[in-house]
């Protein structure tokens, strides 16, 4: 797995050309850290905690998927190779 993911990352020093993604299973405290940070969010609620109302307007992720079978559809959505 980490060898494919060398296999798509640029070669070049700067990775400027893609987004930073950041996928998690907490509106409190992954997307809203995220959101902050600049990257484009991807919420997928946990199996244990359940959907989580967001408390504020930095809580809202970008995406929001049910299943992690659909992350590819959605990075197929941001350009990104998968």
């Amino acid at each position: 797995m980490k060898q494919r993911g060398k296999e798509l990352l640029p070669s070049t020093p700067s990775c400027s050309a893609a987004p930073a993604v950041l996928i998690g299973d907490s509106l409190h405290r992954d997307i809203k850290l995220g959101n902050q940070a600049g990257f484009i969010t991807i919420y997928k609620p946990s199996p244990f905690k359940g959907d989580e109302k967001p408390l504020g307007a930095d809580e809202h992720p970008d995406y929001t998927i049910a299943m992690l079978s659909e992350l590819p559809a959605v990075l197929g959505d941001l350009d990104m190779a998968v």
